[in-house]
């Protein structure tokens, strides 16, 4: 939250008791009070714990009197200052409710308040918010539990705020308003920076978490092993991503781009719909469906009916599978149709697609939710790909990942069981499989891995997460022919804290794939940025999920303003949603999104899942490749690519592949646009696989000389 207060300069010393003999520091300043308390303080007061550090508190209501802590600083009048700093509310904050509180915090510049906010710390078990405990702050706390002085402790990490001050001396007041004594609820400050506004960028979070504020906090799973898949996908057809979470309560949260805010609903009546479930529009329609598990033997389609419900279809046929862990919507024999494989415990199963004499149509299903007339079942059982089902390469394990590591336009497939089985097309039809790229998982420690390129070589690479604490997830770069080589070490992505996904995304857009890894035990998630020279560098960014036993997460522009946003799964708590605000630190819109409309039957299905996306300069040179709906961690990828980095008014090419051929459509980023329903998207490219037209090809040149 930020707020700008222009200043007079107005000396509080009924606050800061002996400001007169206050030193002012100079700005930019920084303490993290590990060392000691640096001069220009009215209190020397710290506290120190185990999960805390040292850092100045704890403060409260004593003997009547707010206690208060104030800096002074040297600074330039009229100019604009950030200030950042860790709010601690410890022991029982009582946020807004009316009985035991308001608890407020207040923060003063030269005795004017430029901040008055109350704060509520913990994320009720049940996966919701006690709305009578609820602060004014909009975002929720970074961690909570016991940090040392309560089970209600709470962490909230560089709290934002400007100002402008009027004097050559300023002077920044921190102060409670607690209601009850100090033994009941205390709070304390930490990680205390000033700088100057334009400079203060790299100091800013790069993202906000907004879960309570755009109503996503929700609970989907109630264990861990049973998952919560995050999926981004747009379900009533508006042009806004929507998010399906699985699990045992399953969620799809519907955007609503006039209030900005989630709602959320049951996916099925009752029951779970867990685990890695399938995206895609498997009747061609142009509508969102999905397909995943209600138990560990049976499975259910769900028919996007394009407003954001879906109809129960049953098995839609696909009923071989038995002890079931994931599947992936992939057109495996490149018809124009949807099939899917499933993994399970009695053997890796394809149910290929029937096309359009098997599909009743919207007309045939009722509200009920049932088949409204017979019909014949649209996925069929067919002998399973030579390779993807032999000894050893088949049984109970964990998620898949997918992608065409070959590049011969059939979908290839990672899997965790065994320790680890990557499966590549063969020229004969089938799979070649290989251990080659391992890990340490089974069935009852279970990771979902992500492919992307990201080194934009045009060749996807693949992360494959650790389990095990203390053993480091390995990233493998691929070679473009279905082979890799481990360049974990090289890398720098040294995170072993124990792993369950992650999910590969542009954050910054700088123009290369940043790795978030998804942890478990509550020791906070990891964000690893691109440095783009093939090293990664760990960053705080404000999206840890810190205190949360995490499942998934999936990056998406949910708000369609150009930078990606995320979401992560928790087990037995609610859904984080943590809001890109790049847009807002810079001006420069430099992106490009990209939506591929199939053909359907005979070439490629409607929604373009598993469509290869290449960028490229204006000389021709790949630069970024993106894959669309493919399986991904415990979800998928979104069918709207997300490409960084680009300069708005320059021309680029996106290259398609359409029934084996390559198309090139040119695009200055700033100029292109689509719309969807109502709705116009800026900087939104869309090709339509009908209206590709191969390149101009001149067979032979007479000169005109008259």
């Amino acid at each position: 939250m930020r707020r700008t207060v222009l200043l007079g300069l107005v000396t509080p010393l009924s606050l800061l008791g002996h400001a007169g003999a206050q030193t002012a520091q100079n700005t930019p300043y920084f303490n993290d009070f590990e060392t000691s308390v640096t001069a220009g303080w009215t209190s020397t007061r710290l506290s120190n714990t185990t999960a805390l550090g040292r850092f100045m508190g704890d403060f409260g209501l004593s003997g009547g009197t707010q206690q208060s802590s104030a800096l002074r600083l040297n600074v330039t009048p009229g100019l604009t200052y950030t200030l950042l700093f860790d709010f601690y509310g410890l022991r029982t904050p009582d946020g807004s409710n009316t009985q035991y509180g308001p608890d407020w915090f207040n923060v003063l510049v030269d005795g004017v308040r430029v901040f008055r906010e109350s704060f509520d710390n913990k994320v009720f078990s049940d996966g919701s918010w006690g709305s009578a405990m609820q602060g004014t702050y909009v975002y929720n706390a970074d961690r909570w539990g016991n940090l040392g002085f309560a089970s209600s402790d709470g962490v909230f990490r560089k709290v934002t705020l400007t100002f402008v001050p009027a004097a050559a001396t300023t002077t920044i007041t921190f102060q409670g308003g607690f209601s009850q004594a100090i033994g009941d609820e205390a709070w304390g400050i930490d990680n205390v920076r000033v700088v100057a506004s334009t400079s203060a960028a790299p100091f800013v979070p790069r993202f906000a978490e907004v879960s309570k504020l755009r109503t996503f906090a929700v609970r989907a799973t109630t264990a861990a092993n049973d998952a919560a898949g995050v999926n981004w996908t747009d379900v009533n057809n508006d042009g806004y991503l929507d998010c399906v979470v699985t699990g045992t309560t399953p969620r799809v949260f519907l955007y609503n781009s006039s209030t900005r805010k989630f709602t959320a609903s049951t996916i099925v009546a009752s029951g779970n719909f867990y685990r890695q479930c399938a995206v895609g529009d498997f009747d061609n329609d142009a509508d969102a469906d999905l397909f995943g598990m209600t138990s560990d033997s049976a499975e259910t389609g769900l028919l996007g009916q394009g407003n954001g419900t879906f109809v129960t279809a049953g098995s839609l046929g696909f009923t071989a599978p038995s002890t079931n862990e994931t599947v992936a919507a992939a057109d495996v024999n490149a018809d124009g149709w949807l099939d899917l494989l499933m993994f399970s415990g009695n053997g890796n199963h394809l149910a290929t697609n029937g096309g359009t004499s098997r599909w009743p149509g919207t007309l045939g299903f009722g509200g009920s939710g049932t088949a409204a007339v017979p019909y014949v079942a649209p996925l069929t059982g067919v002998a399973t790909p030579a390779g993807l089902n032999g000894v050893g390469n088949a049984g109970d394990g964990v998620y898949v990942a997918s992608a065409d590591v070959n590049d011969d336009g059939i979908p290839d497939f990672w899997y965790g069981f065994g320790g680890g089985r990557l499966f590549v097309s063969s020229s004969g039809g089938g799979y070649t499989a290989s251990t080659a790229i391992a890990s340490d998982v089974s069935n009852s420690n279970k990771i979902g891995a992500a492919f992307g390129d990201f080194d934009n070589d045009g060749k996807v690479d693949l992360f494959v997460p650790a389990f095990a604490a203390g053993s480091r997830g390995k990233l493998y770069r691929g070679l473009g022919n279905g082979t890799f080589t481990d360049v974990s070490l090289a890398s720098g992505i040294a995170d072993a804290s124990g792993h369950r996904s992650c999910c590969w995304g542009d954050y910054d857009n700088d123009g290369d794939l940043d790795l978030y890894i998804v942890t478990r035990a509550g020791v906070g998630n990891r964000l690893y940025r691109n440095n783009n020279d093939g090293t990664f560098t760990l960053v705080d960014e404000r999206c840890a999920a810190e205190s949360a036993d995490a499942l998934d997460a999936c990056f998406a522009d949910y708000d369609n303003d150009g930078d990606l946003d995320l979401a992560v799964s928790v087990n037995n708590n609610t859904t984080r949603l943590y809001d890109n605000a790049l847009d807002t630190i810079s001006a420069t819109k430099n992106y490009l999104k990209v939506r591929f409309v199939g053909s359907g039957s005979g070439a490629t299905n409607v929604q373009g899942v598993g469509q290869r996306l290449f960028l490229l300069d204006s000389s021709g040179r790949i630069i970024a490749r993106r894959e669309l709906g493919n399986a991904r961690g415990i979800g998928t990828e979104p069918v709207i690519a997300h490409f960084g980095g680009v300069d708005p008014t320059q021309k680029y090419f996106v290259r398609v592949i359409s029934k084996g051929k390559a198309y090139s459509t040119a695009v200055t980023p700033g100029t292109v646009s689509t719309k969807i329903g109502s709705n116009t998207f800026q900087q939104m490219l869309t090709i339509t696989e009908s209206a590709l037209k191969p390149p101009l090809r001149i067979t032979s040149w007479t000169e005109d000389t008259q």
